[in-house]
C-alpha cells in the first residue's frame, strides 16, 4: 500500500492480487447488492460459452433497466450506461442521488454537480462484470 493509505484499494486491487490464481472466466460483483437469479444465469451462460479464440479478451456487464433499481426508501447511485448501435457498452458515467422527483421525472446528479434527467428505461451498471482470464494480462 502507498505510504499514508490506511485501507485496501478495493475490488480492483483484490482481483489484481489474485491474478496468478485465476485461470477460468470469472465474475466480479459487490457483496452487498442483490442481483437476482436471472442475472447469475445470464452470467453463467456468458462465462461458459465457448469462445472462438481463448486468447481474445471477452468481457461483459450484466445491466439493468434503471427503473428496476430505484428505491422507495431514498436516492441511489448508479453507473449510467451508453451503448453503440450494436448494443455494445461504450461508457459508464457515475450518477448520484438518483430518484424520481416530485414531477415524476427520474433525475440524478452527474459528478460535475449538474442535476440531469435520466432515461428510466435505460441500462445501468450495478457492478456485475464478467471477464476472461486474459483480462488480467492487459
Amino acid at each position: 500500500m502507498p505510504e499514508g493509505r490506511v485501507k485496501p484499494w478495493g475490488t480492483a486491487h483484490a482481483i489484481r492480487s489474485a491474478r496468478d490464481l485465476i485461470k477460468e472466466p470469472f465474475a466480479v460483483i459487490n457483496a452487498d447488492d442483490f442481483y437476482g437469479r436471472d442475472s447469475y444465469e445470464c452470467a453463467a451462460s456468458f462465462l461458459t460459452k465457448p469462445k472462438c479464440n481463448c486468447e481474445v479478451a471477452h468481457y461483459a456487464m450484466v445491466g439493468y433497466p434503471l427503473v428496476n433499481t430505484l428505491s422507495d426508501h431514498g436516492d441511489v447511485n448508479r453507473g449510467i450506461c451508453t451503448r453503440d448501435e450494436k448494443s455494445r457498452l461504450t461508457g459508464v458515467e457515475e450518477y448520484v442521488k438518483i430518484q424520481r422527483d416530485a414531477d415524476g421525472v427520474v433525475r440524478g446528479n452527474a459528478l460535475d454537480g449538474t442535476r440531469n434527467p435520466i432515461d428510466e428505461d435505460g441500462p445501468v451498471s450495478m457492478n456485475f462484470w464478467l471477464f476472461a482470464p486474459s483480462f488480467l494480462n492487459s
